[in-house]
C-alpha cells in the first residue's frame, strides 16, 4: 500500500500563486504587455516604399524619412521628412497629441492640427491614414516599423 502525502493547503496555495505570475499574457511584441512604446520608422507611403513621391492638391511630394514616436503614457509625435518637388524644397511634417489603443485598432488625437487620426497594427507594423494635403480627406497611409 502507498502512502498518500498531504500537502499543506498553504504550500498549494504559493504554488498556485507562482504558476498564476508565470502564466498567461499576451506574447505578442506589438500587444498591451509588449506595448507600442518606442520610435517607429517611416517605411511606406500608400502601400509603396521609401522613397514615394504622390501627387497632392500643394504639388508633388517626395517622401524620404520619416519617425513615430509612442510613449508609454500615450503621447506620440511624428516628424516626415519630404522634399516638394515643384518648390525644390525640403520640408518637416511634424504633429503630436494623444492615442489610444483597441485592440488592434489605434486613434490618433493630433494637438497640433485638431485632426482625429485612424490607424491601427498590423502584422508587427504601425500605420495610420492621414490628411497629408490639409484639404480634410485622409488620403495618405503612413507606414511605420520597428
Amino acid at each position: 500500500m502507498r502512502a498518500i502525502r498531504w500537502i499543506p493547503r498553504t504550500t498549494l496555495w504559493g504554488l498556485t500563486l507562482l504558476a498564476a505570475a508565470c502564466g498567461g499574457g499576451d506574447h505578442n511584441p506589438t500587444g498591451p504587455a509588449g506595448g507600442l512604446t518606442g520610435t517607429w520608422t517611416l517605411v511606406g507611403i500608400n502601400e509603396d516604399g521609401l522613397p514615394e513621391s504622390e501627387p497632392y492638391n500643394f504639388g508633388t511630394a517626395d517622401f524620404q524619412s520619416g519617425t513615430l514616436r509612442l510613449s508609454q503614457d500615450g503621447q506620440w509625435e511624428m516628424t516626415i521628412n519630404y522634399d516638394h518637388l515643384e518648390q525644390n524644397e525640403s520640408r518637416q511634417l511634424e504633429d503630436y497629441g494623444q492615442y489610444g489603443r483597441d485592440d488592434e485598432d489605434l486613434s490618433f488625437a493630433s494637438e497640433a492640427y485638431g485632426d482625429h487620426i485612424e490607424g491601427g497594427v498590423d502584422e508587427g507594423y504601425v500605420y495610420m491614414i492621414y490628411d497629408f494635403d490639409g484639404d480634410g480627406a485622409y488620403e495618405t497611409e503612413f507606414t511605420f516599423e520597428r
